[in-house]
């Protein structure tokens, strides 16, 4: 399948050779620059052109970083203030929310939400060494951030979300791994399901049931072998040291070994759906079945973009092959939904040469990992439209579902947040929404006649006025039967107030007021919007009244819960809504 042509990254410095790129389940590249991070923001073109610089947009993103650790003593840690200007090491997006986490260079765990730092992590009481972070990894469902110190613990941090939208961390729980001394520091968490992977810098490894107390087990010995990349594929851990790829069966502690030679630091790229995976390095890749014994095979996914973008740039700048050249990759990381590969690399001359910091130059490739793909919960908004670009416009394979079982899982009798947020995750409404990406005509109709049948059902709790407007519009709109009668509302704004007639106006776009003014309609509640103050949909430029801004109303609870649950992600297209 032809690529679409690498994004090119320029002016910019890597601090760490490895695991510098992270792919978010908005679509959003996160690339550990030096001093700043650099991102790839999700942008929106119906003409890409094959080219990868139509779907990102390459900007810094810099964040301010509170160093916990700015008045202590450094004689026990040199770590805390080695660096003169701190600079993040490791990135971890939410896999459910807008929240960033990022450790820096001062071991210290920042939370932060556009660019606003929302909390840095730490127990002041505990000692130094407990309180120096070195990874981070968030729980499957966002609930949860697991850390990492410098005395073999792994403390889990509970988010506590407030009614005003605004988060706070609490320590939940700590585990112990290794209590001998000096304690081994763990280096890297992995988080699936229930299960926590804790890597240490012994090279050890352990479990922990986050569901138990007492459930820490060793499932590796430590060794003089530095692990070097790892990932989780049903009942398996992989994992790869310094000479071999390794199968650890978590169910029955049993462990396989395949020796690679020693050299070569080889990073895994899991394909779940062939539960197969690549190897590769700098130097070579190859496939591994991992269901059954082990057996090399030829890589044919990535091997071959990669050499033929080796043999163009070697046949310009190493045209008559006086200098060994090399492929470096500095980062791997899987497309949100798993059906595509980010690569960042750059290419090199072996010789002796200063670069100045403009001269720098990386490539971020995009390759698809299979013959077709699919819409998944685990991507969102503009992450499926890149996924469909990169497959060159492949539409994906739908799964087949009866509309009676979404209905049957979205209950009337369960709370409208909740009944709105299983109905937008439903295989039907994501469906619809890549719809609306590539469509000239966007339409949330299913959405409507889910939130009308919920209004139908709970109809003797609509006492609010603005809420009968909401519903009778709403039954206009899908022409059925209105279950309550609004009559003639009034609304302000902070410079008008203006009455309506809803049982006049009904399904009239825009709406026009008792004082014959017209006015567009909010595209969820079908309220008119008097006000300048509201979320748009970047994809559909659908407007919906930002709740957080409109005091000036009083919103019953059914118009209120609408504008509060869909206020950051639009429901035509899964994108994150603006102001």
């Amino acid at each position: 399948m032809k690529l679409l042509k690498d994004l090119v990254i320029t002016r910019k410095e890597l601090q760490g050779w490895e695991k510098n790129l992270v792919w978010a389940r908005d679509g959003t590249l996160y690339i550990t620059s030096y001093p700043d991070i650099c991102i790839g923001q999700p942008t929106y073109r119906k003409e890409v052109g094959n080219n990868s610089k139509h779907l990102f947009h390459i900007k810094e993103y810099p964040l301010i970083f509170e160093n916990k650790f700015e008045f202590d003593s450094t004689a026990r840690n040199t770590l805390l203030s080695s660096q003169p200007v701190s600079f993040a090491r490791l990135v971890r997006p939410s896999p459910c929310d807008s929240l960033l986490a990022v450790l820096n260079s001062n071991l210290n765990v920042h939370v932060y939400r556009e660019q606003k730092l929302v909390c840095n992590l730490d127990e002041s009481e505990k000692h130094l060494e407990q309180r120096s972070y070195h990874c981070m990894e968030w729980s499957p469902d966002g609930s949860c951030l697991a850390i990492g110190n410098e005395s073999g613990e792994v403390t889990v941090y509970a988010i506590q979300r407030a009614n005003d939208g605004s988060v706070s961390f609490a320590p939940k729980r700590t585990f112990v791994l290794n209590s001998g001394l000096p304690s081994p520091w763990v280096t890297h968490i992995c988080w699936k399901g229930d299960e926590i992977v804790a890597f240490l810098d012994d090279n050890s490894i352990y479990l922990i049931d986050d569901r138990q107390v007492e459930s820490v087990k060793q499932a590796k010995n430590s060794s003089r072998f530095k692990i070097v990349d790892y990932c989780v594929m049903g009942d398996f851990l992989l994992f790869t040291d310094s000479c071999q790829f390794n199968k650890l069966n978590l169910k029955s502690g049993e462990l396989s070994s395949l020796t690679l030679g020693p050299g070569d630091e080889v990073s895994i790229v899991p394909l779940q759906k062939a539960k197969k995976v690549i190897l590769i390095s700098n130097k070579t890749s190859c496939q591994v079945q991992i269901d059954r014994d082990f057996t090399l095979i030829p890589d044919d996914i990535i091997a071959p973009h990669l050499e033929r973008k080796f043999r163009r740039w070697s046949a310009v700048n190493n045209e008559l092959n006086k200098y060994e050249s090399s492929l470096l990759i500095y980062g791997i990381s899987l497309s949100p939904d798993g059906y595509s590969v980010a690569i960042n690399y750059s290419m090199e001359r072996v010789c002796m040469k200063y670069k100045i910091a403009s001269e720098h130059q990386m490539y971020i490739t995009f390759i698809p990992l299979y013959e077709s793909w699919s819409i998944t919960k685990k991507a969102t908004g503009l992450a499926w439209y890149q996924t469909y670009k990169i497959y060159q416009s492949l539409l994906p394979s739908f799964e087949s579902q009866n509309r009676e079982d979404t209905h049957a899982r979205c209950d009337i009798h369960m709370p409208l947040e909740l009944y709105i947020q299983t109905f937008l995750s439903s295989t039907e409404m994501n469906n619809l929404r890549f719809f609306n990406l590539i469509e000239e005509h966007p339409s949330i109709k299913p959405f409507r006649k889910a939130i009308f049948d919920y209004a139908v059902a709970r109809s003797p709790e609509l006492t609010n006025a603005i809420d009968k407007a909401s519903v009778q519009s709403l039954a206009a709109i899908l022409g059925f039967p209105s279950p309550v009668e609004a009559g003639i509302v009034e609304l302000r704004s902070q410079f008008i107030t203006e009455t309506f007639n809803f049982e006049k106006n009904g399904a009239q776009e825009p709406i026009i007021s008792e004082q014959q003014h017209a006015w567009k309609r909010c595209a969820v509640t079908l309220l008119p919007i008097l006000t300048t103050k509201v979320k748009v949909c970047p994809i559909s430029n659908q407007r919906i009244i930002d709740i957080r801004a409109d005091t000036l109303n009083d919103y019953g609870w059914f118009t209120r819960t609408l504008l509060e649950v869909l206020k950051d992600e639009s429901v035509y297209s899964g994108t994150t809504m603006t102001l």
